[in-house]
């Protein structure tokens, strides 16, 4: 035994048929994500990038075909709008489904089989002959590709420590928004072009294929606990012991991983944590705003005579602003969160709610963008007015998810990825009804007034960061899921 060097603990207190826990040992340094190099870190960051920009482009690609689908099918405009509505159910359904699944099995093995399945339907929604075809391929691809957006803010906080991550999750984030923003633009241009709607599902099906064979061969696992599993099962395998595992399988002792209580984690999250109802809250107004605009755009911009596909244009404007966080924001971010380290004395004693900070200053952008835009279009006035407002809601939209994933990642720990999730399940559940409300609340109320209820509704964010910044060590105090050691005194 000796000579496996095997760093155990004696857990008898736990139970009396479990003799040894196995644990790290010093052997096991380079297999802990946080130590990997800096190149094998940024990849993993990278292939998580890609694949959060790839799903995140199919909810939003299908906005820019509803000309076509309506023509080929013979339905209207409502109709063809489920195209984008039911991927966005998929998304919110698949997230308490799937995020549990990666806190037992693992994060790598949930991202290669949910991206393949993501990757066949995409290709059936390709091949459909009628609406009710496309629709439910659309929804059981929306259903698989929620996991970059609940699990993969988790898989960075397993490779970065708290003061890297303020830089490496920007990266990660702002991909997962310029796949939405992007979307109505390459959907529109591919939709009138020679190849038709088709192909925009079609080039989905074909990056998700790509991507989960370059996971399946080049990503490895980054969840810790399920690091242990595999150093205990070669141990009981070397050894012919059944008595080593690991804590995580200890814990797991009779219970079924698709037990009702596993499923359920998201929903109590969702319910029965304040700081997962505010912010999910948050989020979901951004997304209501975010997901309007693919209708409302065309309404706005046709104010100057825009098409269809020129109406997409703007959401390059929003492109930017989503970038400007990336390059301007979340560098000093960094610094906010580094000057708190250094008066704290290190990582471990800063409170989650630093990363709150940036967000109190660019929330406001919200509100004040969708009053702008909303009180400019009118065909007297540059419709370049209008364009510059968008810029702005991308710098604030773009806050709030990164403040929002920062915050929840910092406060709970390894529970995070469960507390993500309840996040995924309301806000893309909301910003389906947006694709179906739109039309009809700019037509009844105006460009101008429908604007600005979103403004008036925007203005909820901006109360949040700062009650939070107060409130939150206390808050956290009291909550059973949140990291311990970020507690309060």
């Amino acid at each position: 035994m000796d000579s496996i060097n095997l760093y155990k603990e004696e857990y008898s207190v736990l139970s009396k048929e479990v003799d040894f826990i196995v644990n790290w040992g010093p052997e096991d340094a380079a297999k802990n994500p946080l130590n990997w190099s800096k190149r094998k870190r940024f990849g993993c960051t990278v292939m998580l990038a890609f694949i959060s920009f790839l799903v995140t482009l199919a909810s939003s690609i299908g906005s820019g075909t509803y000309e076509s689908i309506m023509e080929d099918f013979k339905v209207t405009k409502e109709v063809a709008g489920m195209t984008t509505s039911l991927f966005l159910v998929g998304f919110a359904m698949g997230a308490p489904v799937l995020a549990p699944l990666c806190e037992e099995f693992g994060r790598l093995p949930i991202y290669i089989v949910s991206m393949f399945v993501f990757s066949c339907f995409q290709v059936g929604a390709a091949t459909s002959k009628n609406m009710a075809s496309l629709g439910i391929c659309r929804f059981f691809a929306g259903f698989f590709g929620t996991t970059p957006l609940s699990n993969a803010g988790g898989s960075i906080a397993d490779m970065w420590q708290p003061d890297k991550r303020t830089l490496a999750f920007p990266f990660f984030g702002v991909s997962g928004f310029l796949g939405p923003c992007l979307g109505p633009v390459i959907g529109s241009y591919l939709t009138v072009s020679y190849l038709g709607w088709r192909w925009t599902n079609y080039m989905v099906a074909i990056l998700a294929f790509a991507f989960s064979l370059a996971c399946f061969f080049f990503m490895p696992e980054t969840y810790c606990p399920i690091i242990m599993d595999l150093k205990a099962a070669s141990i009981r395998q070397m050894t012919g012991d059944k008595r080593y595992i690991s804590y995580h399988e200890f814990q797991r002792e009779g219970k079924s991983p698709f037990s009702l209580s596993v499923f359920m984690r998201p929903f109590l999250f969702a319910v029965g944590e304040p700081i997962v109802t505010c912010f999910t809250i948050c989020i979901s107004i951004t997304y209501i705003v975010l997901f309007s605009d693919f209708e409302s755009f065309p309404i706005i911009f046709a104010t100057w005579g825009f098409s269809t596909a020129k109406s997409s244009l703007p959401f390059i404007a929003v492109t930017i602003g989503i970038l400007s966080n990336l390059f301007i924001v979340a560098p000093i971010a960094y610094i906010i969160y580094m000057k708190e380290v250094n008066e704290n004395g290190s990582i471990e004693k800063v409170d989650p709610e630093s990363r709150l900070i940036p967000l109190m200053f660019c929330c406001w952008l919200i509100p004040i963008s969708l009053l702008w835009i909303s009180w400019t279009t009118y065909d007297t006035i540059s419709p370049w007015s209008s364009i510059v407002s968008t810029f702005f809601f991308g710098v604030g939209m773009m806050q709030v998810f990164l403040t929002t994933y920062s915050y929840i990642i910092d406060a709970y720990g390894v529970n995070s990825a469960s507390a993500l999730s309840s996040l995924t399940l309301v806000r893309y559940n909301v910003s389906a009804a947006m694709i179906h409300i739109t039309d009809p609340m700019y037509n009844n109320l105006g460009i101008h007034w429908a604007a600005s209820l979103l403004a008036f509704l925007s203005l909820i964010i901006c109360a949040v960061p700062f009650v939070f910044y107060v409130f939150g060590p206390k808050i956290r105090s009291h909550s059973k899921f949140t990291d311990p050691a970020k507690h309060e005194d």
